[in-house]
């Protein structure tokens, strides 16, 4: 997600101009011409912008993506705003971590981006003086009074998210993210650059082998590998479905000698799923007594425990 000053400049210009030659680039912002190529084709690749051919010079605007449309109408509502400041650098991971987790402390930004902490602290301290973040209830927040930066960092975030999964498979499908990690559905069948199997995808490898058509995967580039735990919790996250739901009890139940319950938890909480967890153990623990809605009945249960050889 990291910008440079000189593409946000361009690209400053090219909101104000429309649709400018890339001429008109060159001889407004003075610069050399192959610091310009550099720019405008990282700004293509980060999906920003399209050029054309127009006789024998060539003609750049901006694309229709969200994270584009949303750039544009940021700079002409706030023109005075120095952009080039604001957003180069590490200033959108750093926004997309406080964006998506409302963290309490800079390590925890560290932790959930791929900046140092000496770059979190001197990029708070930028952002804190220009009024675009602030603590609130002990937690870093971007001010409530600029939610279209709040968008454009979010649909920034998003887009960046979408290419790396094409990259991994041409089918892959985003069923859930947070600010760097994402799950992911796709018919590949093969892990690879911090695609992780999770979810019912990887339950086989607990005694729960399922015949799916196709996989879930797990990007992090904080992980080296998943836990059972971290599975379930994955499981919890994509959108529910009951033949899901019953695979992590039979999961959970199979291999609830080795679950290291306080893990899970943590995990749990972690992705804000902790009721969740909660329910689910208490229905194992009280053989269907204590049952939200979402869970089967445990007769149901129980029938498809029996197919796996368990003993319920």
């Amino acid at each position: 997600m990291k910008m440079t000053p000189t593409e946000i400049k361009y690209l400053v210009m090219i909101v104000e101009k429309g649709t400018p030659h890339l001429s008109d680039l060159l001889r407004q912002s003075n610069s050399p011409p192959s610091i310009l190529t550099r720019a405008i084709s990282s700004l293509k690749e980060k999906g920003f912008i399209k050029t054309a051919r127009e006789g024998l010079s060539k003609t750049v605007t901006l694309s229709e993506s969200k994270h584009a449309l949303l750039f544009r109408d940021m700079v002409l509502e706030s023109r005075h705003m120095p952009y080039d400041i604001i957003l180069s650098g590490p200033s959108l991971e750093v926004l997309s971590a406080i964006n998506s987790l409302n963290p309490k402390s800079r390590k925890e930004i560290q932790e959930n981006s791929n900046v140092s902490e000496p770059s979190v602290a001197r990029t708070l301290k930028k952002l804190k003086q220009l009024g675009l973040v602030q603590k609130k209830e002990s937690m870093y927040v971007i001010s409530s009074r600029l939610q279209i930066l709040k968008d454009f960092v979010n649909e920034s975030r998003h887009y960046t998210n979408q290419q790396i999964a094409r990259k991994f498979s041409n089918d892959a499908v985003i069923l859930w993210e947070r600010n760097d990690e994402f799950i992911i559905e796709s018919s590949k069948e093969n892990e690879q650059d911090h695609f992780l199997l999770t979810g019912p995808s990887l339950f086989g490898k607990f005694a729960i082998p399922l015949i799916m058509q196709v996989s879930y995967y797990f990007y992090s580039t904080h992980y080296a590998n998943l836990r059972l735990e971290d599975a379930i919790v994955h499981s919890l996250l994509i959108p529910y479905s009951q033949r899901n739901m019953l695979a992590v009890l039979l999961v959970m139940k199979k291999n609830e000698k080795i679950i290291q319950i306080k893990y899970l938890l943590e995990q749990s909480k972690k992705y804000k799923i902790t009721s969740m967890v909660e329910a689910i153990l208490d229905y194992l623990h009280t053989d269907g007594m204590r049952k939200e809605e979402y869970l089967p009945s445990w007769r149901d249960f129980k029938s498809k425990a029996i197919e796996y050889g368990l003993k319920v």
